[in-house]
Formats: structure tokens, C-alpha cells, sequence
């Protein structure tokens, strides 16, 4: 893993998730939208430090049996609680595809 380009992908996802937030008003239902990352768990350590580099957090979903993968849930990167949450998750998860990153989305009401 290029823990240097993680970092920096995931601060310019950032930056696309705060650009996307602005233009939308935060109406609907209440969420805990996030996007997510399956990484080995050998290279855990590296992304979580990545994560927390770019001014993130993140905790573990699923997979507990996987001796081989985690997947890590990315928070930090949203404002508001309903449409706007949603829109800056996904435009974070948009970014990150973009950049060529395998990244999904963990979606969850309120």
C-alpha cells in the first residue's frame, strides 16, 4: 500500500465531500451514511494511520471472521444528519473511485 497516496486521496475526497455539501440543504432522514474500504488486515495499521493523516476516523465493519480483510468505516468527512450526510458520503466514495480506489458506501437510518 502507498500510504503517502492514500493519504492524499482521501484528503481530496474530502475536499469533494465539503464542495458537494454545500450546494444541498439537509432535509430527509436522519442517517449514519458513511463510505467504506476493504483493506488486508495486514495493511490495517498503515490505513488507519492514512485515515487519521487525512483528518479522519474510522472503526471496523463486518468481516470479523476474515482472517485476511477488514473493512473500515470512514467518518468524519460529513456535516448535518439527513441529504446532506448522503451527499458528502457518496461524493467522498466518488472521489475515491475516481482516484482508483475500491470504495463503497455504508448506508444505515437513523
Amino acid at each position: 500500500m502507498d500510504y503517502k497516496a492514500l493519504t492524499e486521496a482521501l484528503i481530496k475526497a474530502k475536499e469533494a465531500a465539503s464542495a458537494a455539501g454545500a450546494k444541498i440543504s439537509d432535509g430527509g432522514t436522519c442517517n449514519f451514511d458513511n463510505p467504506a474500504m476493504v483493506f488486508d488486515r495486514k495493511e490495517r495499521a498503515e490505513a488507519e494511520k492514512a485515515i487519521v493523516d487525512a483528518g479522519l476516523r474510522s472503526y471496523e465493519w463486518g468481516f470479523a471472521s476474515d482472517k485476511k480483510r477488514v473493512a473500515l468505516v470512514i467518518s468524519g468527512m460529513t456535516a448535518g444528519q439527513g441529504d446532506r450526510r448522503t451527499t458528502m458520503a457518496e461524493a467522498f466514495q466518488a472521489s475515491m473511485k475516481t482516484q482508483g480506489y475500491d470504495c463503497g458506501m455504508y448506508y444505515q437510518m437513523d
